[in-house]
């Protein structure tokens, strides 16, 4: 990730080549993608993300910079799945999170949407609402960009995922947590299950909370299989949560957490 300042009326993608070769000494990359703008990650900015494509880089380099009389700035590979450093300051923290979600390919979001709205728009209607598939596929997108994400899929095809993001003091809330009806098998659910609890370990996530309508008899029987409890209810729907011990020791949530 490198970052600069723009210019007066320089261009996104003119101040990212521009930057590029200042403070990391690379030229000659073609812009792959434009991966849109945010105003999350630091006050009062907003920040473009382009992303780049070219001849493979090193593993590691360092170049010396001539901003601010003299930088000499290392870079390095980093998996967009793995965790931050606590040493990496909170904006990269917030960047990267933006990036992991812009990075999910249009296919992988189509795939998402498909199947959220499979799944919910017969729940919708029962309960008094309209699914709305292109206003859902921008609650996804806007989502995404502080969710942590996991999909599961089976030869070659999207069958299940998640995504949760923070709330407060620990507690986040379950954006999705959709499971294709010809794959409600032991396989996927333990995959995506293990996965949920390495994640709330990761992140330090003590408390999850979700809401599900009162007609998904399905999702309502696996959150409470999982641990979940209800703690608030109207005639819509149930809000439940869960806490990552109670997850620990339930009976679902130890066989999931069981498979590593």
């Amino acid at each position: 990730m490198v970052k600069g300042t723009l210019d007066p009326g320089e261009a996104p993608q003119g101040g990212a080549i521009r930057e590029l070769y200042e403070e990391a000494g690379v030229e000659g990359l073609g812009v792959a993608a434009d991966l849109g703008t945010s105003a999350l990650i630091a006050e009062g900015q907003v920040w473009h993300f382009l992303r780049f494509e070219g001849e493979r880089l090193p593993e590691s380099w360092t170049h010396h910079c001539l901003d601010d009389g003299g930088h000499d700035f290392a870079f390095f590979w980093h998996r967009l799945d793995k965790k931050p450093g606590d040493e990496w300051h909170a904006v990269f923290h917030r960047a990267l999170a933006y990036l992991r979600s812009r990075v999910i390919s249009q296919t992988d979001l189509d795939a998402i949407v498909t199947l959220d709205a499979r799944l919910l728009t017969g729940h919708t209607a029962e309960a008094g609402e309209v699914f709305d598939v292109a206003g859902h596929r921008r609650r996804v997108t806007e989502s995404l960009e502080k969710s942590r994400l996991i999909c599961v899929d089976r030869d070659g095809r999207h069958v299940a995922h998640t995504y949760f993001w923070p709330l407060a003091d620990g507690r986040w809330f379950v954006g999705a947590f959709s499971v294709d009806p010809a794959h409600r098998n032991a396989s996927v659910l333990a995959e995506i299950g293990r996965r949920m609890v390495a994640t709330m370990e990761d992140e330090g996530i003590e408390t999850l909370e979700s809401h599900v309508y009162r007609t998904n008899a399905l999702s309502l029987a696996f959150h409470e299989k999982l641990g979940f409890e209800r703690f608030m209810e109207n005639e819509k729907g149930f809000a439940l949560r869960i806490e990552r011990a109670r997850l620990a020791t339930s009976a679902l949530g130890r066989r999931l957490g069981g498979r590593r």
